[in-house]
């Protein structure tokens, strides 16, 4: 994990030729979050921005704008300056499914982003030893012993 605070810092750094010729960063970084605050995704970034900030020396403010499924953060960084000081927390529905499903979303993503780096997933996971009650579909749903295995319960 610290590896890819570092390289993410190391790329965005590179990315953008005149910001390298200068002391980069030289202002605050701002992180957009295309989720509102509180959640995993909005956690996760600002532990990136935490990370992102000491290995840089530079403020990085996290900058929530949930909304249209990542539309609105998406538009808004595609609209900010291209020197480097701005980061989109980005995930696959805002970078290509949204694109894909509406070609006038405001933004083209091959065009107005650089990727700089990938960002840790999690995928969610259901308690491995308590049977859960799904009303919905009227039946109970059971640990399996392979979800027992996966969270290292026996």
């Amino acid at each position: 994990m610290r590896g890819l605070f570092l390289a993410l810092a190391i790329v965005i750094a590179l990315v953008h030729g005149p910001a390298a010729t200068q002391d980069f960063p030289s202002r605050t970084i701002t992180m957009i979050v295309p989720f509102p605050p509180g959640g995993g995704n909005d956690t996760m970034a600002r532990i990136v921005a935490s990370k992102l900030s000491a290995a840089l020396g530079q403020q990085v403010v996290v900058d929530n704008r949930p909304g249209t499924n990542g539309v609105i953060a998406m538009r808004t960084a595609a609209r900010a300056a291209p020197d480097g000081t701005t980061i989109v927390f980005a995930n696959t529905s805002s970078t290509t499914i949204n694109v894909a499903l509406n070609p006038n979303a405001g933004y083209d993503t091959h065009k107005d982003f650089a990727p700089a780096s990938t960002r840790p997933t999690c995928a969610p996971a259901l308690p491995p030893t308590a049977a859960i009650r799904c009303p919905r579909h009227r039946r109970n749903i059971a640990p399996t012993s392979s979800a027992r295995t996966l969270a290292g319960a026996r």
